[in-house]
């Protein structure tokens, strides 16, 4: 009886395509380039969705993508659906091209956890048309090296009233960030800013000041950002060969910032330097 319940569960609990087993059979051994094999996996991971008799969506639902413990080694974007959860076991994605690593174009549900982005651009692009009462949470990711924003979303509407706005709520848990060259550029209605711990180094970068040679690490287009119980310290100064040292701020913002439990480090005796435009 005991071995009846486990296997229950087991089944219950088993995730819906696990990228090492059949039909895939994907190894992240570190060395492989998976860029064909994963993209397989994305177009595999089909979404259902209900709607109501005035056609909007009333329920989504989409395979689990697992990615157990090892090095999965991209030289190109991954394209996935527009409903997507991914789930990892200490798993890598190590980008090898100056390329973006996961993309979700029309993106509305996107749940990622457990998952480390190394190298590339961007390590996470969600992008839509506005489309209403979109969800992304990122949770227990680790970002490393990226030479863009390791997270970026960005509107693709084109309606007057639209452009750069992304009718989504964000939410960023427990996620680590080392050594990107700025850890968000967001333009959701809200975005939550929580446990996450960054320490910043621009030195292996090719740095490029903006706003009167300040260079931001969080950019917030729209709306309201909270971030909480956070610990962001950067690990030197940065310069650049035609203007000279490069300051930080932590947070640039044209809608509104919510900052509570929170330490930034740097200059200015660790008092944190937020600019609103």
């Amino acid at each position: 009886m005991y071995s009846l319940t486990l296997l229950c569960v087991a089944a219950l609990t088993a995730p819906d395509i696990d990228v090492s087993q059949p039909p895939f059979n994907i190894q992240g051994d570190g060395v492989t380039d998976c860029t064909a094999a994963l993209q397989s996996v994305a177009d595999a991971a089909t979404f259902q969705q209900t709607t109501d008799a005035n056609g909007f969506v009333t329920a989504q639902t989409a395979p689990v993508i697992y990615f157990p413990s090892g090095i999965y080694k991209i030289s190109g974007p991954i394209t996935f659906k527009a409903v997507v959860s991914i789930v990892g076991s200490k798993a890598i994605i190590a980008q090898t091209a100056s390329s973006q690593s996961f993309v979700f174009p029309r993106g509305t549900q996107i749940d990622i956890e457990g998952m480390k982005f190394v190298g590339g651009t961007n390590a996470i692009y969600i992008s839509n048309a506005n489309i209403n009462a979109c969800m992304f949470n990122v949770s227990r990711c680790h970002f490393d090296r990226t030479t863009a924003a390791a997270l970026l979303l960005q509107s693709t509407a084109t309606d007057q009233n639209s452009v750069g706005v992304l009718s989504a709520t964000l939410n960023i848990d427990e996620c680590r960030f080392r050594d990107c060259y700025q850890m968000l550029d967001e333009c959701c209605d809200f975005a939550n800013f929580s446990k996450c711990q960054v320490q910043m180094s621009l030195a292996f970068a090719t740095p490029v000041p903006k706003d009167s040679g300040y260079l931001p690490f969080i950019v917030v287009r729209r709306g309201c950002f909270q971030i909480r119980d956070c610990v962001l310290t950067p690990a030197d100064f940065v310069y650049s060969s035609t203007s000279g040292p490069i300051k930080h701020y932590w947070i640039y913002s044209t809608g509104s910032v919510l900052a509570s439990e929170t330490r930034f480090g740097g200059e200015n005796g660790g008092i944190p330097v937020l600019m609103f435009g």
